[in-house]
């Protein structure tokens, strides 16, 4: 396969114009030790071919924020307006004399370190990579300490000596519009307040999304922050993949990824003062390629926030909760990359198949390639085999599981619906236990024919293998029907019918009750455990110890749900629906597709009764003889028979007489 060498090239470039800014001190003792892309050829794709400069405009914004003398402040430098596909850039960034500068820390908007040294910064895509940011992403965050004895007054934090390139390493610091911020400087009164933000985002099943939590320090005054303790959890099926700090407290995050507990804290006991959209940490999350539809929570819990005396100022930090919105018809200019889910017996070798799904119709033209996959430890990688979708042959590194694909001359090719990327085959061990292992993919990287990153145009979907028999059996949860007059609480058993064989673990879901009808409570022990009830949402929950799953019998109670009818009520039935509900063995398997959800309704008074009447129609057909000429044709329309309010069509044939 021919390799990218000119996207090499122009990485080699850019490096070489960033080391130029660092010429005076890159081979110093003690100096920076410049790190070099990280390019391997075998790996690099070819789609290079017929490159235009890049087009379109992005803006680099420094913020203006406030701090108070002997704080460290931290500035996030944000994308804005982002139309610009970028490869690279060096530049400066300083400081007006009085305040100094203390440290940087690494953004998420073009997926490269960055380099310091001096006032100096430069960053470059290890394969001439063109990444057009999202907007309010973070370039990089500065972090500046304010002297005790600085005086009031506004301190500017500048650019100067910029250059940016693209993915060929052209000049395009003209497309970029670098925005100066300030540091105002005044006493602190230590009665401002902030906000701690989780974010709203949308997806796809199958989807994995980043949830970042960032600063709102849009109101009066200032918050130093030292450290801080807190959990975030989603609600399941979401599933929680890794979290990573983001720089606005420049400190590491400690991860409990068990518990999904998290916290940081400065060594030194320094308050750190964070500016507005500056991120706290980011937690990423993988939305199952079954969820349904819904709105799921992420939420904050166990929140505590100290100075730099140690003191609690967890009440001048809101925490603001965010959420995961799954939606099916969000792929509108994505395509997905689906991995099978199969079932083997231990010693045995399976493969699994990765295929395009593209019924969304979007037609994304893919030129090129990289990705790894990961499998849990329990089965074994066996071997790789290339599909037809793109067209191109795949270049593998079996040890690494590393793979990568790039089409001659940088050719974008929209695969068709179903066709097949590849196979990968897995061996199960002998004595691999039962158990359902997934199969995911790693370090993703898909490009156009102009080099650019297309990969948030991909949904990756990731596969398993279930080791073991299949779970078999069904089961039927109901909610009653029951009559009620208006101003009653009304009581609903929900229960089981009939005998059922499915072993259940855990289950989550909703219940809803039709306006006007008001929930009030709900309580019970479905199969033997308690309920867990958030009565805000109607959100219901249960788990057996992990690894333990059971089966019901006919009339087993599930848990009682009561509403309140309203004393103005109308007659009328209203219905008692369930939603989002995911239920799973003592794999973790989903069965919820082995569960048969009945709803109810709660019948108020006396309603109507609907009549429907049937009315007889008499057709009359009158049949007319038509006689063509010798030679002639005959056009006849169709006779149908259609009831009123029912659209006919009617069929205009030719007949030949002859």
């Amino acid at each position: 396969m021919k390799k990218l060498l000119s996207a090499v090239t122009s990485v080699a470039m850019s490096f070489t114009l960033m080391a130029g800014a660092f010429a005076s001190s890159v081979s110093a003792a003690g100096g920076l030790s410049a790190v070099q892309p990280n390019v391997s050829l075998g790996e690099v794709l070819d789609v290079s071919a017929n490159r235009t400069a890049a087009d379109g405009t992005v803006e680099w914004l420094i913020p203006t924020v406030t701090a108070a003398p002997g704080q460290t402040v931290t500035m996030p430098v944000v994308v804005k307006s982002s139309s610009l596909a970028v490869a690279g850039a060096q530049f400066k960034i300083q400081a007006a004399t009085g305040v100094s500068y203390s440290s940087k820390t690494d953004g998420d908007a073009y997926g490269s370190g960055i380099v310091y040294n001096n006032s100096k910064y430069a960053f470059g895509q290890g394969a001439g990579r063109g990444i057009v940011a999202a907007d309010d992403s973070v370039v990089l965050t500065l972090a500046y300490t304010v002297p005790a004895d600085c005086a009031e007054g506004t301190y500017d934090v500048k650019w100067s000596d910029a250059f940016v390139s693209d993915t060929d390493g052209q000049n395009i610091t003209s497309k970029v519009t670098l925005t100066d911020g300030a540091i105002i400087v005044k006493k602190d009164n230590n009665t401002g307040k902030i906000k701690w933000v989780l974010d709203k985002v949308t997806a796809a099943p199958g989807e994995t999304v980043t949830v970042k939590a960032t600063v709102d320090a849009s109101g009066e005054g200032t918050v130093a922050v030292a450290g801080a303790q807190f959990d975030v959890n989603a609600d399941s099926p979401i599933v929680y993949d890794s979290a990573k700090e983001g720089g606005a407290y420049i400190t590491s995050l400690t991860v409990n990824d068990a518990k999904h507990k998290f916290a940081f804290g400065r060594t030194t006991g320094t308050g750190i003062v964070a500016a507005d959209k500056a991120t706290v940490a980011a937690f990423t999350y993988k939305v199952p390629s079954d969820c349904t539809e819904g709105t799921y929570d992420v939420k904050w819990s166990g929140g505590f926030v100290s100075d730099a005396d140690g003191k609690d100022i967890t009440s001048r930090v809101t925490f603001v909760d965010g959420s995961i919105t799954v939606k099916n018809d969000v792929t509108d200019g994505k395509v997905k990359w689906v991995l099978d889910n199969v079932t083997a017996a231990q010693g045995e070798t399976v493969t699994l198949k990765a295929v395009v799904d593209d019924s969304a119709k979007a037609a994304v033209p893919v030129a090129g390639a990289q990705f790894k996959l990961q499998a849990a430890d329990a089965v074994k990688y066996s071997s790789f085999t290339d599909g037809t979708a793109y067209g191109a042959a795949f270049t593998k590194n079996d040890d690494k599981q590393s793979f990568a694909f790039g089409n001659t001359g940088g050719k974008g090719v929209a695969a068709a619906d179903k066709a097949a990327i590849y196979t990968v085959s897995y061996t199960v061990p002998t004595d691999c236990p039962d158990g359902t292992y997934p199969v995911k993919w790693a370090d993703t990287f898909v490009s156009d024919t102009d080099g650019r990153n297309i990969t948030s145009n991909i949904i990756f979907v990731d596969g398993s293998i279930t080791v073991g028999k299949p779970v078999t059996g069904t089961v039927e949860w109901v909610i009653p029907k029951v009559d009620a007059d208006a101003g009653d609480n009304v009581t609903l058993q929900v229960a089981v019918k009939g005998d059922a064989d499915l072993p259940v673990s855990a289950a989550q879901f909703d219940v809803n009750g039709a306006t006007p009808l008001n929930y009030q409570e709900s309580a019970g022990k479905p199969y033997g455990v308690d309920l867990v009830v958030n009565d805000t949402k109607q959100h219901f929950a249960f788990a057996q110890a992990s690894g333990i799953s059971k089966t019901a019998k006919d009339g087993d109670k599930l848990f009682t749900i009561t509403f309140k009818v309203p004393e103005d009520c109308a007659d009328g039935i209203y219905p008692v629906t369930w939603a989002k509900q995911f239920v799973s063995d003592e794999n973790g398997n989903n069965i919820t597709d082995k569960v048969t959800f009945t709803d109810g309704w709660v019948r108020v008074g006396n309603p109507p009764t609907t009549t429907t009447t049937t009315t007889s129609v008499t057709t009359t057909t009158t049949t007319t003889t038509v006689t063509a000429p010798q030679g002639g044709i005959i056009w006849a329309i169709d006779t149908v028979t259609v009831e009123p309010g029912q659209t006919a069509t009617l069929n205009i044939k030719v007949v030949d007489v002859d």
